[in-house]
């Protein structure tokens, strides 16, 4: 079940900080753009401002953290006006006891470059109540991230995953 605006409200900082108060909707807090990653040569490099070619993607870490209670799961969604706009959002489902500054990527899937900057609100989080608390809270890679640490070990793993995809492909054209 969402949390309301009224329970989000009452929860206020220790949910979701900073929190300003019109920044809640229905069953929803918008977030605002602190930054944005990407990496290049293995190395992060991060923009206050960026302009987004179509096809590309960029990793948007909030001004917001979070601090979910036991009973508590949350959810990121593109806002409507991001949408139509051309935008995507890819983002993880935060489980419950996940402290963490709120990452995302966003793709352009849009025929035009779209400029982002720091400030503007792209998506929006929304507090899901868990039926009790859970007996295993989330201890993973990304609890207590603050600042961006790109895909962390998964690295390899994908770059890989892509050799191959890539050989394969080659191989067919030939």
């Amino acid at each position: 079940m969402f949390v309301a605006d009224r329970n989000i409200k009452a929860a206020g900082e220790k949910l979701i900080s900073p929190f300003l108060e019109e920044y809640v909707g229905p069953i929803s807090y918008d977030l605002s753009a602190k930054e944005f990653h990407t990496t290049k040569g293995g190395e992060i490099v991060t923009y206050s401002r960026i302009c987004l070619n179509p096809g590309e993607s960029v990793f948007v870490a909030c001004e917001e953290q979070i601090d979910l209670p036991l009973d508590m799961a949350a959810i990121i969604n593109a806002r409507n006006s991001k949408i139509r706009q051309g935008l995507r959002v890819d983002a993880p489902i935060y489980y419950p006891g996940h402290k963490t500054r709120v990452f995302f990527r966003i793709s352009n899937i849009s025929t035009d470059t779209i400029e982002l900057s720091k400030g503007e609100q792209y998506a929006a989080i929304y507090f899901i109540k868990v039926d009790d608390c859970v007996d295993k809270p989330y201890e993973g890679t990304f609890n207590n991230e603050l600042n961006f640490s790109g895909m962390a070990e998964y690295r390899g793993a994908y770059q890989k995953i892509m050799q191959k995809f890539e050989s394969q492909k080659d191989d067919k054209n030939t």
